[in-house]
């Protein structure tokens, strides 16, 4: 099983890609806190059904792993 997310975002004013990517990484804690399942990894068991694990993370470079795996920040333009 395999879900993807994406979003476009339109700034009005001018921020660097540091400062943007720090703030979505806060944000995606916070949701990750609030929805754990944010993070649950599925795999497919022999008898074809699916298993659903969520691993605690124990420190910030944990979620900072975590947070690398799966944000991935494109650019258009300049």
């Amino acid at each position: 099983m395999h879900c993807t997310f994406s979003a476009s975002v339109t700034l009005e004013t001018a921020v660097s890609h540091e400062e943007l990517e720090r703030n979505i990484f806060r944000a995606l804690v916070q949701l990750r806190f609030l929805i754990p399942f944010l993070a649950a990894r599925t795999s497919r068991l022999p008898s074809f059904e699916y298993q659903f694990a969520y691993a605690v993370p124990q420190s910030l470079q944990d979620l900072r792993d975590w947070a690398k795996e799966v944000l991935h920040f494109r650019s258009h333009g300049t």
